[in-house]
């Protein structure tokens, strides 16, 4: 693993099996927003890091898109 760890030790940071967290691994799960979560929280990075993500490139990409649907709150 990138870190030195082993599937193992990996997966009880995250909370998980190792057998789950092998299967994400090899692409053959997808885990819920909460394991997600779990793994980010695990491995102490940020799920804009765990997805390549710059937050303010993200940012920036969501404002545009709600400009371009014209997007408005919803008035109580």
């Amino acid at each position: 693993m990138e870190q030195g760890l082993t599937q193992e030790q990996a997966a009880t940071l995250c909370g998980i099996s190792k057998q789950y967290f092998g299967r994400i691994l090899s692409g053959k799960s997808v885990p819920s927003l909460a394991i997600f979560m779990n793994i980010c929280i695990g491995f102490g990075v940020s799920p804009h890091e765990m997805l390549g993500h710059n937050p303010a490139e993200f940012e920036a990409l969501c404002i545009a898109r709600l400009q371009e649907i014209a997007w408005r709150p919803i008035q109580k």
